[in-house]
Formats: structure tokens, sequence, C-alpha cells
């Protein structure tokens, strides 16, 4: 009998992965919004932090956008979910939680995760740890 598809655990771990480090999330909001697929060119050309910003920009819009509506509401259950929902932004832009921490989390490549806790650190990472001597040189040596 002929076997199945076999990169399925390997796109299992991928999507694993891309779960962990919130990379989806952003990907499915940013679809979400401009409806389109990540497939789209205007996705593809975007970086990583471009995407974040971008991001953050629209959490402090509907922040805004919340509070507003807030203040003019008087039906009871109406307040109840738009305090919810605004308590759910506050936490992603305080990076509580899942918030910040899901989209920065460790990316399993050593070497990035070291470099990133040394930033979270205050530390100026070490860009030249982990390579083979001579490959590049270290400026003032």
């Amino acid at each position: 009998m002929r076997r199945g598809f076999t990169d399925a655990k390997r796109l299992k771990k991928c999507a694993k992965r891309n779960h962990d480090t919130g990379r989806h999330s952003l990907a499915r909001w940013w679809s979400d919004k401009y409806q389109a697929p990540t497939t789209d060119p205007r996705y593809q050309s975007l970086t990583f932090a471009e995407l974040l910003i971008e991001f953050f920009e629209d959490m402090y819009k509907r922040r805004d956008s919340l509070q507003a509506e807030l203040a003019e509401t008087t039906n009871g259950a109406e307040t109840q979910r738009l305090q919810n929902a605004l308590q759910a932004i506050e936490k992603v832009l305080r990076g509580d939680d899942a918030g910040e921490e899901g989209l920065f989390a460790k990316t399993g490549d050593a070497q990035i995760d070291q470099w990133l806790e040394d930033l979270e650190a205050g530390r100026d990472p070490d860009l030249y740890a982990g390579l083979p001597e001579g490959v590049l040189k270290r400026p003032g040596t």
C-alpha cells in the first residue's frame, strides 16, 4: 500500500512554530483587514517590523474608538461588551499574557533566541558568536 503524504509532520511542526511565535495571529489579522491571502504580494513585501507597527497602530486606533463608544453608551450589556473588548486590547498594548510574549516568543534558533534575550535584557547582542573563525572579522580587530 502506498504511504500518504510524508511531510505532514514537518508541516505540523511549522504550524506549531507559527502559532508559538504569534506569526499566525499577525498573518490572520492582516488577511482579515485586507480581505486578501497571505500569498498576496502586499503581505509578502512587509517585514515583520512593518507588520507589527501596522498591527499596533490599528490596536491604538481601535482602543480610542472603544473608549469613545464607552463614553456614550448607557446600555448595561453593551457597556460590558465594550469594556471586555477594551480590556483585551489594553492587554495586547501593555504586553500582558500572550500579547507581546506571543509575538516575541522563542524562535527555536539558539543563536537568534540568545540575541533576543540579550536585547530584552538591555545588552548588545554578540552578532559574531557562533560564526566559524575567520568568516567575519569583528570591527577593530
